[in-house]
């Protein structure tokens, strides 16, 4: 009885934490993901160590979690299809801000300046 309370609390949290990380990813924190993941990886290694019954609560929890992942993992999936457009897009724009092209006496085209090929990385 005792762990099945347990189980549904950790099931309950996890539920909890998928949430969170949805808003997260909708709001571009994506700085708390990486803790979000220990804490996540912590309640699933703990569920898995419960061995209990079939119980009609414990599977619709189960269920909900599933469904809310495979949500936040498309979220994911677009996150970082959109961070590598943004990227690409940035590079291209940069890199055609920072050419420097002009004529000579003669209307020949000489570039005088290289693309700049990407921005400042910061980590």
């Amino acid at each position: 009885m005792l762990a099945r309370l347990f189980a549904v609390r950790r099931a309950r949290s996890l539920l909890f934490l998928l949430k969170q990380e949805r808003l997260a990813l909708l709001n571009g924190n994506f700085s708390d993901l990486p803790n979000s993941h220990r804490r996540k990886t912590r309640l699933l290694d703990l569920l898995e160590q419960d061995s209990l019954p079939k119980d009609a609560r414990l599977e619709t929890l189960f269920e909900e979690i599933r469904k809310t992942a495979r949500a936040n993992e498309r979220l994911i999936q677009a996150s970082r299809r959109g961070m590598t457009e943004a990227q690409r897009r940035l590079d291209e724009l940069t890199g055609k801000a920072m050419e420097l092209r002009t004529y000579t006496g003669k209307g020949e085209k000489v570039v005088l300046g290289t693309p700049f090929k990407g921005h400042e990385k910061r980590s």
